[in-house]
Protein backbone atom coordinates (compact mmCIF):
# COMPACT_ATOMS: atom_id res chain seq x y z
CA UNK A 1 0.00 0.00 0.00
CA UNK A 2 1.06 3.52 -0.60
CA UNK A 3 -0.76 6.60 0.62
CA UNK A 4 -0.61 10.34 0.89
CA UNK A 5 -2.38 12.82 3.13
CA UNK A 6 -3.76 15.86 1.31
CA UNK A 7 -5.45 18.46 3.52
CA UNK A 8 -8.03 16.49 5.57
CA UNK A 9 -8.14 13.49 3.19
CA UNK A 10 -6.02 10.40 2.66
CA UNK A 11 -5.43 8.86 -0.76
CA UNK A 12 -4.67 5.13 -0.47
CA UNK A 13 -3.57 2.78 -3.21
CA UNK A 14 -3.51 -0.95 -2.50
CA UNK A 15 -1.38 -3.14 -4.75
CA UNK A 16 -1.91 -6.54 -6.37
CA UNK A 17 -2.32 -9.29 -3.79
CA UNK A 18 -3.18 -7.05 -0.83
CA UNK A 19 -6.28 -7.89 1.19
CA UNK A 20 -8.70 -4.96 1.18
CA UNK A 21 -10.37 -4.96 4.62
CA UNK A 22 -7.25 -6.19 6.39
CA UNK A 23 -5.20 -3.39 4.78
CA UNK A 24 -7.73 -0.67 5.63
CA UNK A 25 -7.95 -1.95 9.22
CA UNK A 26 -4.18 -1.91 9.63
CA UNK A 27 -3.94 1.58 8.07
CA UNK A 28 -6.55 3.24 10.29
CA UNK A 29 -5.10 1.63 13.42
CA UNK A 30 -1.58 2.80 12.48
CA UNK A 31 -2.79 6.34 11.69
CA UNK A 32 -5.05 6.53 14.77
CA UNK A 33 -8.20 7.06 12.70
CA UNK A 34 -11.27 5.99 14.68
CA UNK A 35 -14.07 7.33 12.49
CA UNK A 36 -14.59 8.41 8.90
CA UNK A 37 -15.95 7.70 5.45
CA UNK A 38 -14.40 6.31 2.28
CA UNK A 39 -14.95 5.64 -1.42
CA UNK A 40 -12.97 3.37 -3.74
CA UNK A 41 -12.57 1.99 -7.26
CA UNK A 42 -10.40 -0.79 -8.62
CA UNK A 43 -10.31 -4.49 -9.42
CA UNK A 44 -10.47 -7.49 -7.06
CA UNK A 45 -10.86 -11.27 -6.78
CA UNK A 46 -11.75 -13.81 -4.09
CA UNK A 47 -14.51 -11.49 -2.96
CA UNK A 48 -16.49 -12.50 0.13
CA UNK A 49 -19.89 -10.78 0.15
CA UNK A 50 -22.78 -10.97 2.55
CA UNK A 51 -26.43 -10.04 2.75
CA UNK A 52 -27.95 -9.73 6.23
CA UNK A 53 -30.89 -12.09 6.76
CA UNK A 54 -33.19 -10.18 9.12
CA UNK A 55 -35.15 -13.30 10.06
CA UNK A 56 -32.11 -15.46 10.91
CA UNK A 57 -30.17 -12.44 12.24
CA UNK A 58 -27.03 -13.55 10.45
CA UNK A 59 -25.28 -13.00 7.13
CA UNK A 60 -25.83 -15.15 4.07
CA UNK A 61 -22.34 -15.25 2.52
CA UNK A 62 -20.92 -16.08 -0.89
CA UNK A 63 -17.38 -16.10 -2.27
CA UNK A 64 -16.72 -14.89 -5.82
CA UNK A 65 -13.36 -16.33 -6.89
CA UNK A 66 -12.99 -14.85 -10.39
CA UNK A 67 -11.74 -11.32 -11.08
CA UNK A 68 -14.13 -8.38 -10.91
CA UNK A 69 -14.25 -4.66 -11.60
CA UNK A 70 -15.43 -2.49 -8.69
CA UNK A 71 -18.49 -0.59 -9.86
CA UNK A 72 -19.09 1.12 -6.53
CA UNK A 73 -17.46 0.83 -3.12
CA UNK A 74 -18.09 2.96 -0.08
CA UNK A 75 -18.08 2.60 3.65
CA UNK A 76 -17.51 4.02 7.05
CA UNK A 77 -15.20 3.63 9.99
CA UNK A 78 -16.57 3.71 13.52
CA UNK A 79 -15.55 2.59 17.00
CA UNK A 80 -16.51 -0.60 18.82
CA UNK A 81 -16.95 0.72 22.38
CA UNK A 82 -16.02 -2.66 23.90
CA UNK A 83 -12.75 -3.35 22.05
CA UNK A 84 -12.03 0.37 21.31
CA UNK A 85 -10.94 -0.78 17.82
CA UNK A 86 -12.08 0.76 14.54
CA UNK A 87 -14.80 -1.12 12.66
CA UNK A 88 -14.59 -1.10 8.86
CA UNK A 89 -18.10 -1.27 7.36
CA UNK A 90 -18.02 -1.61 3.57
CA UNK A 91 -20.59 -2.15 0.83
CA UNK A 92 -19.59 -2.93 -2.73
CA UNK A 93 -20.93 -3.63 -6.21
CA UNK A 94 -18.75 -5.68 -8.57
CA UNK A 95 -19.06 -6.61 -12.25
CA UNK A 96 -17.78 -9.78 -13.92
CA UNK A 97 -16.42 -10.13 -17.47
CA UNK A 98 -20.00 -10.58 -18.75
CA UNK A 99 -21.04 -7.30 -17.09
CA UNK A 100 -23.17 -9.14 -14.52
CA UNK A 101 -23.39 -7.28 -11.19
CA UNK A 102 -23.09 -8.63 -7.65
CA UNK A 103 -23.14 -6.67 -4.43
CA UNK A 104 -23.51 -6.58 -0.70
CA UNK A 105 -21.52 -6.20 2.49
CA UNK A 106 -17.81 -6.71 1.78
CA UNK A 107 -16.14 -9.07 4.24
CA UNK A 108 -12.86 -9.36 2.33
CA UNK A 109 -11.30 -9.33 -1.14
CA UNK A 110 -7.88 -9.49 -2.77
CA UNK A 111 -6.64 -6.74 -5.09
CA UNK A 112 -5.93 -7.88 -8.68
CA UNK A 113 -4.76 -4.63 -10.29
CA UNK A 114 -5.40 -1.71 -7.92
CA UNK A 115 -7.69 -0.46 -5.18
CA UNK A 116 -7.77 3.35 -5.13
CA UNK A 117 -9.46 4.87 -2.10
CA UNK A 118 -10.24 8.32 -0.74
CA UNK A 119 -10.62 8.36 3.05
CA UNK A 120 -12.16 11.28 4.92
CA UNK A 121 -11.53 10.97 8.68
CA UNK A 122 -13.80 12.77 11.13
CA UNK A 123 -12.65 14.10 14.49
CA UNK A 124 -15.66 13.07 16.58
CA UNK A 125 -15.79 9.30 17.17
CA UNK A 126 -18.79 7.44 15.78
CA UNK A 127 -19.68 4.62 18.18
CA UNK A 128 -21.41 1.28 17.57
CA UNK A 129 -23.66 -0.37 20.13
CA UNK A 130 -25.39 -3.73 19.97
CA UNK A 131 -28.92 -3.59 18.59
CA UNK A 132 -30.85 -6.28 20.48
CA UNK A 133 -33.43 -6.83 17.75
CA UNK A 134 -30.90 -7.61 15.00
CA UNK A 135 -27.93 -8.66 17.17
CA UNK A 136 -25.67 -6.30 15.24
CA UNK A 137 -23.45 -3.45 16.36
CA UNK A 138 -25.01 -0.38 14.75
CA UNK A 139 -24.23 3.32 14.91
CA UNK A 140 -25.19 5.16 18.04
CA UNK A 141 -25.25 8.83 17.10
CA UNK A 142 -25.59 11.02 20.17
Amino acid sequence: MNYKKIDDLYLLCLQEGERVIESIQRFVETEGITSGFFWAVGAIRNVELGIFDIEEKDYIKAIFKDYYEIVSCHGNISVDPESKKPVIHTHISIADKNFKLFGGHLFEAEVTVTFEMVLMPVTVPIHRNTNKKFKLKLWKVI
